[in-house]
């Protein structure tokens, strides 16, 4: 089994903007104390990971759900 990415989850849908998706991650970040470089370095990969997994798997909604996050935290 896959776990996605955290941000990159349904929890993250209400995040329809750019400044959303980021101000949600930085909340979770701070939340967690985590170190925000990192975790961002961490989701990136995470959601490259998934992303690609899903589209061998077939899958149409979270590899789109990826790739939007990546264009936002990586641009």
């Amino acid at each position: 089994d896959r776990i996605p990415a955290p941000a990159a989850s349904r929890a993250g849908d209400d995040a329809t903007q750019p400044h959303d998706v980021r101000a949600l991650f930085a909340t979770l970040t701070r939340t967690g104390m985590l170190h925000p470089d990192r975790t961002r370095a961490w989701t990136i990969v995470q959601a490259v990971d998934y992303w690609l997994w899903g589209l061998g798997a077939g899958l149409t909604e979270d590899p789109r759900r990826c790739e939007r996050l990546l264009a936002i935290l990586d641009p």
